[in-house]
């Protein structure tokens, strides 16, 4: 039983009301499920400042990769035009055998871009049809991830081996195609490759 300081009942009666509501927030607080969706190396939804850091040399015997360009609130043509150029470098470089399912990869590609400010419904005076106004500059992010150490579940946390940021002002060449040109420098290099 809860001792209530002697007071009027009614804020007695009070007190005790709000602190059995605490209790049941409490309560249902602590039986709130745990999230069951897994945690993807290959595609993390946080910003990965706690993640596990790794070096370009353990990409060395890493042939299998996979891409993922983060959908964002950016141009349809600027986001086409880098997933296009990623493509063509990785597709010029034999060493890397790009796959599409993430669980047969060996490490992963991930860009993220998202607008450095708010966008606008539509171009003043544009059709309705047309594209939505995006901001001319982007906020670029570019990773290179392998698995990290497995977690509960048997999900792996993402080890971030490459990042790079770029502020874009949808450039004909991104800076994340030139951040791969140079990733794949490094593994040529590490292979013992022209």
């Amino acid at each position: 039983m809860i001792k209530v300081p002697s007071c009027k009942p009614a804020v007695g009666k009070r007190f005790i009301s709000v602190a059995g509501l605490i209790f049941s927030l409490a309560a249902l607080a602590q039986a709130q499920p745990k999230s069951d969706k897994p945690l993807l190396w290959y595609h993390p939804d946080t910003k990965m400042t706690a993640a596990e850091r790794g070096d370009v040399a353990e990409l060395k015997d890493l042939h299998r990769i996979c891409v993922s360009i983060a959908p964002g609130l950016t141009s349809e043509g600027f986001r086409s035009r880098l997933q296009r150029q990623i493509f063509e470098e990785l597709t010029q470089y034999h060493g890397l055998e790009i796959v599409k399912n993430p669980d047969q990869a060996d490490l992963a590609i991930l860009i993220r871009i998202i607008p450095a400010a708010p966008l606008a419904e539509r171009r003043p005076g544009a059709p309705a049809t047309s594209e939505s106004y995006v901001s001319p500059i982007n906020d670029v992010d570019f990773y290179v991830l392998t698995r990290g150490s497995k977690r509960e579940g048997g999900a792996y946390a993402p080890r971030v081996i490459v990042h790079r940021h770029h502020d874009e002002a949808e450039p004909t060449t991104s800076g994340a195609v030139l951040d791969l040109g140079n990733l794949i420098t490094k593994l040529k290099s590490l292979r013992g490759e022209k």
